[in-house]
């Protein structure tokens, strides 16, 4: 039933594809990507409706803790590495727009 579900929906297949990699634990909040789930509707100075998605990319590039460690890890405290790591500076990065108009 489960897949049923996942396999009708495609646009879950990204998101189904990262859930079941090895990838492992992100290293923290500075080291992932962030991607927007809706695509919003902006109204642009003609009256034009512009349709838009929001991508949040970091500077610092992508991190992972391995699946060893990171069981590790999360066995002993839960928050130790995202508090850790976020005390060190402020992560830096750059936001994405994707617009597109209606006949697109």
């Amino acid at each position: 039933m489960q897949w049923d579900f996942l396999s009708l929906n495609p646009e879950l297949l990204h998101q189904i594809t990262i859930l079941f990699s090895d990838r492992g634990l992100p290293a923290s909040y500075r080291h992932i990507n962030g991607y927007g789930s809706h695509t919003l509707s902006f109204i642009n100075e003609q009256g034009k409706r512009v349709w838009c998605k929001f991508y949040f990319k970091t500077r610092q590039g992508v991190e992972f803790i391995p699946g060893e460690e990171s069981a590790n890890l999360i066995g002993s405290d839960r928050e130790s590495h995202v508090l850790w790591a976020t005390k060190q500076f402020l992560p830096t990065g750059f936001l994405l727009i994707s617009a597109f108009t209606n006949p697109h």
